[in-house]
Parts: structure tokens; sequence; C-alpha cells
């Protein structure tokens, strides 16, 4: 177990094509609102900060048959 405080989760998208960066950040927001702080006597001055870097092959946002759907994610300690 280590507490998370999604405060200190940070996203690198410098690897993600134009078209998409709009939804990525906005799909990290939501992923943003719905951690919830781990609210014990754990969390506070040993929250972890956390690093997510994607890397987007695609700058399509259609789905179908053809999607090619290839990323990296790497999430790191800072």
């Amino acid at each position: 177990y280590v507490p998370i405080d999604p405060q200190k989760i940070t996203l690198n998208d410098s690897d993600v094509p134009i078209k998409t960066s709009s939804f990525v950040s906005q799909t990290f927001e939501i992923f943003l609102r719905n951690l919830h702080p781990t609210g014990d006597n754990r969390a506070g001055k040993n929250d972890v900060p956390v690093n997510v870097h994607i890397k987007i092959e695609s700058d399509s946002l259609e789905l179908n048959w053809k999607t090619r759907e290839d990323y990296t994610l790497l999430i790191t300690p800072n």
C-alpha cells in the first residue's frame, strides 16, 4: 500500500500528438477527480509524487477495426 495524493500526480504528455492532446488532458482530469484521497494516517508527508508519461502513436480519435491503439504508459515516482 502506497498513499498517493491526487494533487501530486502529474501528466507528461509531450509524446502525445497535437490532435489528441486535448482528449488526453480531459481524460486525465476526469481520472484525477475520480481518485479519492487516502484519508488515513498514512497519508500526508509520506505521499509519493507520481508522474504519468503517456506516448501515443496515432493521432486519430476514430475507433474502428483498423484503429491502431498503440501507446506506452510509464508510471514512476518523482
